[in-house]
């Protein structure tokens, strides 16, 4: 994706909240490849709950770009909204929460997991857990030809490439790192594809409801100098519910249908508040593993491949490790340098 200069011109430095804390204080495991796995609240909270827990609560029409700074300035959360003035884009989600709904009405389980009770299929290259290569995630669930159909739909790939555009809009340098790692995965291993070519995304899960409600928790097995970015489709009031929760920044963002939103889902802590009876909601979420960005900084390689076969690039390697979090820190743009940011993806 190449960013229009007069599209950069015209939103150079978008509004913006900020919140008092510093995002290298938030939970990266030691080598800053995962985050550390934190005691989340594992449940869900309404909005009246949150109120009480004096939460700030973002009101956001879905529309409007909107960013959320930590206490450096850094962009570390994006409401990126949706292509404004275009009345196609509601019928490009609408074609993709129907789908997911086919999907849905073939799924056969599990439906219980540690994120919360819906349906849920993932989809997509990742790598950890011991394996020797980065290698497909198993398509669970009984779906794998309805998922396919659900990759090749037209309208799916239509919001996928929004997603990017939004990806590299916020977050230039992280996006070109994103980019340039996916490309070094997909050219050392040439059976492995990609699900959309326009995407530094390499898998996503398609939460199929029909009530998606996350409890909340981290994905600490993500890359978490990363975004993960969300798109949430469904019928449901969005002011009453469906909320983006926020826990580690005391947020909670009103999240309509048919908007993008990325965030730092590996440390930042979030869920979401429950829709009302008789409403959907269904999301659609690009992420990529921490193993991956590990593996390619290694050469293609795992850690005990290096160990054994190249000792002193590997104590190099150890040796930066105590430091690596705080240079990655480097990939979130500072509020002020977005504009220049942008010209490395223009």
């Amino acid at each position: 994706y190449r960013i229009k200069g007069f599209v950069a011109r015209k939103h150079a430095v978008p509004p913006s909240s900020s919140v008092g804390i510093d995002a290298e204080s938030l939970p990266a495991a030691h080598g800053g490849w995962v985050a550390r796995r934190t005691k989340s609240a594992a449940r869900t909270y309404s909005l009246g709950e949150l109120r009480e827990l004096q939460f700030q609560e973002i009101t956001w029409d879905g529309s409007t770009p909107k960013v959320i700074t930590d206490a450096e300035d850094r962009v570390i959360v994006a409401l990126a909204g949706r292509p404004v003035d275009d009345p196609t884009w509601g019928q490009a989600i609408d074609a993709m929460y129907n789908a997911a709904s086919v999907v849905a009405r073939q799924f056969k389980g599990p439906w219980n997991h540690r994120r919360g009770y819906y349906a849920t299929v993932g989809v997509g290259v990742s790598f950890g857990g011991g394996q020797q290569a980065p290698q497909p995630l198993v398509t669970r669930g009984g779906v794998d030809r309805a998922m396919q159909a659900f990759i090749a739909d037209p309208h799916v790939a239509r919001v996928v490439g929004f997603v990017s555009s939004c990806f590299a809009f916020y977050a230039p340098r992280m996006y070109a790192h994103y980019r340039t790692t996916m490309d070094s995965v997909f050219h050392s291993l040439p059976h492995l594809s990609r699900l959309f070519p326009c995407s530094p995304f390499p898998a996503f899960n398609l939460n199929l409801g029909p009530q998606v409600c996350t409890r909340i928790h981290v994905d600490c097995a993500n890359f978490p100098a990363g975004w993960c970015a969300v798109v949430a489709f469904g019928d449901f009031d969005y002011t009453a519910g469906g909320h983006l929760i926020l826990w580690s920044l005391g947020l909670v963002v009103q999240f309509p249908p048919g908007a993008v939103i990325l965030l730092p889902s590996a440390i930042v802590e979030h869920g979401n508040v429950p829709v009302r009876d008789g409403e959907t909601r269904m999301s659609f979420t690009q992420y990529a593993a921490g193993g991956l960005f590990r593996w390619v900084h290694y050469g293609c390689q795992t850690e005990r491949a290096v160990q054994l076969n190249q000792p002193e690039t590997y104590q190099r390697i150890m040796d930066e490790a105590p430091s690596r979090w705080s240079r990655l820190m480097g990939l979130f743009s500072h509020l002020s340098e977005l504009p220049h940011d942008r010209a490395m993806v223009s």
